[in-house]
């Protein structure tokens, strides 16, 4: 299982296409993309990331951790 800290994260939204992208500031990682969400997506990973302490695992959960 190969856990990494999200330490910070850009959140846009594109009010033409309704299109969401949020780009993910890692530690010790690349910065990681998400693109091409839609609303729902986009929403349900902001409501994540706004609580603080997100983890990101394998590279496709995104989580809250609180210990």
């Amino acid at each position: 299982m190969n856990e990494t800290k999200i330490l910070s994260y850009i959140l846009e939204w594109n009010t033409s296409s309704n299109v969401g992208k949020i780009i993910l500031d890692l530690e010790d990682a690349e910065p990681r993309s998400i693109e091409n969400l839609n609303f729902e997506k986009f929403s349900a990973i902001t409501k994540v990331l706004e609580k603080s302490n997100a983890w990101i695992r394998n590279n496709n959960i995104i989580y809250n951790k609180f210990l």
